[in-house]
């Protein structure tokens, strides 16, 4: 009994560890005087008026059947990035715990009544005029504060999402290698795949969309290093503290990368090491840690919430969730999932991009399909593991049953919520490499020799 009980302890334990650590860091953040960050503040402002929209594409193009755009991949939210910088402001030193829990800001747009101001313009007058917060964001963490504030102290936004971009690519860049340096070419490409579907170019160039993927990368790297040394109790704890991690730093944007990329890689990894059994426990168990993780993390602060504030904050989560899941919406369930779908599915590479888009496609199918059947160097398995294929499968289309549950969230944020099927594109390849297998170099030599002397 004490034995079955270590584990759970342990868990428990982590977590506790974890949301002190966690409010402690905010806490911390909170008690930067706000003058530190004052010149980096306006100059974001002054940055972020240079296009004073809300959204814009980078890529351009034009309206499609159901309201999609091709070029909504490259769609940059400056809504997000303006509320996160007010939140980093509005910190107070004085009231360090109620401030990071409150996360307030303002909002121009409520206080004239028109969408037609500008978050741009908010955040201009929040950091020029030092106007009262007028709105909070109470029901996440926002732990992104945690190093929006003190990257406020040296760089502007600009600043940020050149260093986010140069992260990303280094993070990469070391899973690519570090797949390859073992063996595992195939894998290392459907990442790169993966990657390209969801143009991660564009990722660093907004702050909302940049946290998940950083997670993602890190924990794919420990992941794939576990994986190898087969380690199978430390990929469990690793997923539960990505979960916690997700939970923190995210506000509902592509939470599930970070869970089913480094898993996907994982059980790849291992595909020859456990059992097929082995692997659906293991995945199982995995989701459910992160899960538990996210979860419990994402309510402890609206527990934290109640008790510091003395107050129900129950009802204004409750508002909030019927809001996601679309109960709250006039459009019907069936044509918001529809619609939700088609949107998500539009901006992936090549679809996001045109004809444009469809042209490298079909190079990029060239080169690593077409080349290599013609030559004899992949040919279709004559034994496939289809308990295997399908878990794959099953892994990839987690996503799809996030985006039917929270169908208004999905439908109304499709533009960055997207970028979730990395998972998805990564499970179908991985499917493709579970259907082909290389042709032995013994096998195509001596079909070149038959060739040469069709007497021998």
């Amino acid at each position: 009994m004490r034995n079955a009980m270590k584990p759970i302890l342990k868990y428990i334990t982590v977590f506790l560890l974890a949301i002190v650590l966690m409010v402690s860091v905010l806490v911390g953040v909170a008690v930067i005087p706000r003058q530190r960050i004052q010149n980096k503040a306006e100059e974001s402002a002054e940055l972020l008026m240079l296009r004073d929209v809300n959204f814009y594409n980078l890529n351009g193009g034009h309206e499609g059947r159901i309201v999609i755009r091709t070029g909504d991949c490259s769609k940059i939210d400056q809504v997000a990035d303006s509320i996160s910088l007010s939140m980093a402001y509005y910190l107070e030193a004085d009231h360090p715990l109620e401030s990071v829990l409150w996360a307030k800001y303002y909002d121009g747009r409520k206080e004239t009544g028109s969408y037609i101001y500008t978050m741009n313009e908010s955040y201009q007058k929040t950091v020029k005029e030092n106007v009262p917060a007028n709105m909070q964001y109470l029901r996440y963490w926002h732990g992104s504060l945690v190093l929006i504030k003190p990257m406020l102290m040296f760089w502007n936004i600009r600043q940020m999402k050149i260093y986010h971009g140069v992260v990303i690519a280094v993070l990469l860049l070391m899973l690519l290698i570090l797949l390859i340096k073992k063996g595992l070419k195939a894998e290392a490409v459907s990442m790169g795949i993966a990657m390209i579907a969801i143009s991660i170019w564009f990722v660093p160039l907004s702050l909302e969309y940049t946290w998940m993927f950083l997670l993602m990368l890190i924990v794919s790297i420990v992941a794939v290093k576990l994986a190898l040394s087969k380690r199978i109790t430390s990929l469990n704890m690793l997923f539960f503290v990505t979960g916690i991690c997700a939970a923190y730093f995210d506000f509902l944007t592509t939470e599930t990368v970070t869970l089913l990329v480094p898993l996907l890689l994982a059980i790849r990894i291992m595909k020859d090491d456990m059992g097929e059994k082995k692997k659906w426990v293991f995945s199982g168990k995995s989701i459910v840690l992160w899960g538990i993780g996210f979860i419990r993390t994402w309510a402890a602060k609206w527990i934290i919430s109640a008790i510091v504030f003395d107050q129900d904050v129950i009802q204004y989560i409750q508002d909030n969730v019927l809001l996601h899941l679309g109960t709250t919406d006039d459009i019907p369930a069936i044509r918001q999932i529809y619609e939700g779908l088609l949107r998500n599915i539009a901006p992936l590479f090549p679809f996001g991009y045109g004809m444009a888009g469809a042209a490298v496609f079909l190079v990029m199918l060239f080169i690593f399909v077409l080349i290599p059947v013609y030559r004899g160097q992949i040919s279709l398995k004559k034994k496939v593991n289809w308990e295997r294929i399908l878990l794959y499968l099953l892994l990839g289309l987690i996503v799809y049953v996030r985006f039917i549950v929270l169908r208004h969230h999905v439908w109304r944020h499709y533009f960055f919520t997207y970028r979730a099927q990395a998972a998805t594109i990564l499970a179908l390849c991985f499917i493709i490499l579970e259907l082909v297998e290389p042709v032995p170099t013994h096998r195509k030599a001596v079909k070149t020799h038959g060739s040469d002397n069709p007497h021998a």
